[in-house]
């Protein structure tokens, strides 16, 4: 099977497309191009597999995907509240790799706090609350055989916060607030990654488990059993995103604004003003 999303021959009339593309949308906004080559940057996306965070941002906004993947437009946002949750991951990936213990764990999480300057951020005043999320990961006393699994194919990549293949069982990580929204997306996710857990394992996840730190006992857990029909419908809905985005680079044409844009869309001011009218 082809990993690619456009076959060679046309790869130079999509390195030209971009060309005429992106110099009026970096003209309008005064941004920087990317250091890449066209064509390095044509190699990489090509030849490159999509993820859970780059599907589910095709599947919500055509045009935001186009914008970060695509023509590869910088962006400038304020990434404290990924940082920190970097930090928790690091530190429950210590705690339950090596077995350390929480005291050992507190020093990595200062050290990463301050690595990544959160301290001068607008959560500056958030460190405790973010080490208490820390120490309810710990609490749980989840039982693990790998951390941070990756599972990787030529059309798609994925990280597994925690895998027991001893039960089977799969668990995500989370410093959000839980919400039913967000509830919805993480539920979507764990049906993803529960298909490449049964890709790679050739057997079916018994359960899969958000934890949302913030909250202590059956208000932080979030808990799915995933059946081959789940599997089944992400197979394909990956499929289709992959197709989907071929089909615009093909079109040679940016995709039309959505009629609700992304809450976080790092893109919103070049969607209003590059004179693509909304549907």
């Amino acid at each position: 099977m082809k990993s690619s999303l456009i076959d060679a021959p046309r790869a130079s009339k999509f390195v030209r497309w971009l060309q005429d593309l992106e110099g009026p949308i970096l003209a309008l906004f005064n941004l920087q191009p990317s250091l890449l080559s066209y064509e390095e940057r044509r190699i990489k996306m090509f030849n490159k597999p999509t993820s859970f965070s780059q599907d589910n941002m095709f599947s919500k906004c055509n045009r935001c995907w186009f914008f970060k993947y695509v023509v590869k437009l910088e962006t400038h946002d304020d990434m404290c509240y990924a940082d920190a949750g970097n930090v928790i991951h690091k530190c429950m990936q210590e705690h339950y790799t090596n077995g350390s213990s929480e005291a050992v764990v507190r020093e990595l999480f200062d050290s990463k706090w301050k690595h990544y300057k959160i301290d001068d951020s607008k959560i500056f005043d958030k460190k405790d609350e973010y080490w208490n999320m820390v120490v309810n990961g710990i609490n749980i006393k989840v039982k693990v055989t790998t951390t941070e699994l990756k599972i990787f194919y030529p059309d798609v990549v994925g990280y597994l916060d925690v895998v027991n293949t001893a039960t089977d069982e799969i668990s995500d990580w989370k410093s959000s607030t839980r919400r039913p929204e967000n509830e919805m997306e993480y539920i979507h996710q764990l049906k993803f990654y529960s298909y490449l857990y049964f890709r790679k394992f050739k057997r079916l996840p018994t359960k899969a488990t958000v934890y949302y730190l913030k909250y202590n006992g059956d208000d932080g857990v979030l808990e799915f059993i995933p059946t081959m029909d789940d599997v089944d419908e992400m197979s394909n809905w990956h499929l289709n995103i992959r197709k989907g985005m071929n089909e615009i680079i093909e079109s040679k044409k940016i995709p039309d604004c959505v009629d609700e844009c992304m809450m976080f869309c790092p893109f919103k001011d070049v969607c209003k003003n590059y004179g693509v009218e909304k549907k």
